[in-house]
């Protein structure tokens, strides 16, 4: 799923046009609010050090004539009792007039974002899962 442009469009709330441009590396633009400062970010997203279905890294960079953006994550997957978990830790890095809007707006931007991606990829996988009859890792 990750590893599909469309569906990384769908998932990450904030993703349009997104385009591989080689393996495990896909170019869009990815729009992002945070209060009166607004901006469409036109960047990349990498993934790395995949260990399917296991883990992977991801880094995305952008750039839009209100900043730049940064972000570096991980996230992890864990069963246990017919569940799965997804862990995730990350950093995220903001540039120009988007980084002077505070701490405390950005963070609760950051988490909404978060959420509402977890929130979409639960949708995404069940509608696959229940089309198919099995979940496939991709």
């Amino acid at each position: 799923v990750l590893r599909d442009p469309s569906a990384l469009a769908l998932i990450i709330p904030m993703a349009m046009n997104m385009k591989e441009i080689a393996e495990n590396h896909y170019r869009g633009d990815l729009f992002f609010r945070v209060g009166s400062v607004a901006g469409t970010f036109n960047g990349t997203i990498e993934l790395s050090n995949l260990e399917p279905p296991k883990s992977y890294e991801i880094e995305v960079q952008g750039r839009s004539p209100v900043g730049q953006v940064n972000i570096k994550g991980r996230m992890r997957l864990e069963s246990q009792d017919n569940q799965t978990t997804m862990l995730y830790e990350g950093n995220i890095m903001f540039g120009g007039r988007m980084a002077s809007v505070g701490s405390r707006m950005l963070d609760l931007a950051i988490q909404s974002t978060i959420q509402q991606s977890f929130k979409t990829l639960n949708q995404y996988l069940t509608i696959k899962y229940r089309k198919t009859g099995t979940l496939h890792h991709e």
